[in-house]
């Protein structure tokens, strides 16, 4: 068995272990391990450092929330993991290019109020 294969053995096994027992042991190594990784992605893939850092810690997150979703025979932990961070990433991107919305000026006066008028309008008497 080559290294790489024991070490994404071992890191489904411990996303299991952070599924199954909420092991923050396990969660902690997955972190040291796969933050900086993941953060050199995402800079490589366009992303300002900051940026970088905050999907990378949104990603780990994830892995900690929903580590029971994870299925060792569908994906490797890595690439469960980093595919976590890239739509994290194309989440935020998408949102960021919608149009901010208009506001519809058609509901507004035809004529605003003038400052004297309503310095000069009768008083509310106030409860």
């Amino acid at each position: 068995m080559s290294p790489d294969h024991a070490a994404g053995d071992e890191n489904g096994r411990l996303i299991q272990a952070v599924a199954i027992r909420r092991d923050r042991e396990a969660f902690a190594r997955l972190f040291e391990y796969f933050a900086p990784r993941l953060k050199a992605y995402l800079m490589h893939a366009g992303a300002p450092a900051g940026a970088a850092e905050d999907f990378a810690q949104d990603a780990m997150l994830t892995v900690w929330r929903k580590a029971d979703l994870f299925d060792p025979s569908r994906a490797s932990a890595a690439t469960w993991i980093f595919t976590i961070a890239r739509n994290r990433r194309l989440d935020v991107l998408r949102k960021e290019s919608r149009p901010l919305p208009v506001a519809d000026l058609s509901l507004l006066p035809d004529e605003p109020d003038r400052p004297d008028d309503l310095c000069q309008a009768p008083k509310r008497r106030r409860v």
